[in-house]
């Protein structure tokens, strides 16, 4: 429910305010009681057949009680009235031995009458002892001893039937989750859900290996009901609240975090985000499910630009033939093959110069003497 201590600097928003009228929206009822046809049929449905909140659980009344103990307390109550009429119509001189009890009846009547869950079997532990006083003055001497006798009896067999009966995870061990127990280790026993912890077992290692002494684990509005897995098997470590908000994984980490608890959609997304200083850690509620818990890691800045790629030591070279005809994908590297020799190379000769031809000098013509004058 919804708590504000302005004195104490505490506002717990809860599921929203408690109201006692079912018509006006926006918050939860009080009285959460079905009508008296629909939880009888609840009642004596076949075991565990009842499905949905709430009243699903009206089963863990036990067939004993169901079937025996409370149709007898029932005829008791109104036995017990009757009694006590007929006596003080009588006088005293008519007082049996052992009084009507009419106060434990009135505490009977104020129970049912103030109850806001009557399916809820475990806030009617005291009603179903005063029902167990009242069936026991009405059947605990003659001439209905008998009758008391058989129905304690008959209690305890339908008892010891609801806990064979009972599903998965069970509040009984079988053998083989006893030998699964003596041979775990002490820290097993108390984080495994195979044997009857309320965590999960890789959740509930790290918390004991990563919340120690002075360590906290902040939660949000948000938390699934079962805030005493936060703690670790010693109780050594803390535990705080922050209301929740868009900033909250900062505030987080201002008051020192070690562990978060988010169940919320948006928070996870914000601390599953790269950068964001928080590391998953898995779930750890065993009991209803829901929620996450990261750890606190450094952040990294990013880089600004990318590194350049090595350089490859020799260039990839894909051919087409590589693939068969018709296949689809990415082309396969061709198996190395051995380089062939390179033939020796061919060293070219510089021809020889031709020789220069000898041309000898043409001779002159004689000389023609020039006749005389």
């Amino acid at each position: 429910m919804r708590v504000d201590i302005d004195a104490l600097g505490i506002h717990w928003p809860g599921l929203g305010p408690w109201l006692g009228d079912s018509s006006r929206p926006g918050g939860q009822r009080v009285n959460v009681n079905e009508p008296l046809p629909s939880l009888l049929d609840h009642l004596y449905a076949l075991p565990w057949s009842v499905k949905g909140m709430y009243f699903d659980q009206a089963i863990e009344y036990g067939i004993g009680f169901i079937w025996i103990v409370i149709p007898l307390g029932v005829a008791a109550f109104f036995a017990c009235w009757v009694q006590a009429i007929r006596l003080r119509g009588a006088g005293a001189t008519a007082a049996p031995a052992v009084q009507p009890p009419t106060r434990l009846a009135l505490i009977m009547a104020a129970i049912v009458a103030g109850s806001p869950a009557l399916w809820g079997p475990r806030y009617h532990i005291g009603g179903m002892g005063v029902l167990m006083a009242l069936a026991a003055w009405l059947t605990g001497r003659p001439p209905r001893d008998r009758l008391g006798e058989a129905a304690a009896g008959a209690v305890l067999v339908m008892s010891l039937m609801m806990f064979w009966w009972t599903p998965a995870p069970r509040w009984w061990y079988s053998p083989e989750q006893l030998l699964k127990l003596a041979q775990a280790s002490p820290v097993e026993r108390e984080v495994d859900r195979d044997l009857g912890a309320p965590t999960l077992r890789p959740a509930g290692l790290a918390r004991e290996l990563e919340l120690g002494p002075g360590k906290k684990l902040v939660f949000t509005d948000r938390y699934s009901g079962f805030p005493s897995i936060f703690w670790n098997r010693s109780f050594s470590n803390f535990v705080q609240y922050l209301p929740m908000g868009p900033d909250f994984l900062v505030r987080a980490a201002r008051v020192g975090a070690t562990w978060i608890y988010v169940l919320d959609p948006g928070l996870i997304a914000q601390a599953r985000a790269p950068h964001s200083g928080w590391q998953e850690v898995g779930s750890l509620n065993a009991i209803n499910g829901g929620g996450l818990v990261f750890r606190r890691v450094p952040v990294n800045t990013p880089p600004t630009a990318l590194p350049a790629p090595p350089a490859p030591a020799r260039p990839v070279i894909i051919y087409p033939h590589a693939l068969a005809p018709g296949a689809i994908g990415p082309m396969p590297l061709p198996l190395p093959v051995a380089p062939k020799p390179l033939p020796p190379p061919i060293v070219l000769q510089k021809p020889a110069p031709k020789p220069t031809p000898t041309i000898a000098p043409k001779p002159a013509p004689p000389a023609t003497p020039s006749p005389a004058r």
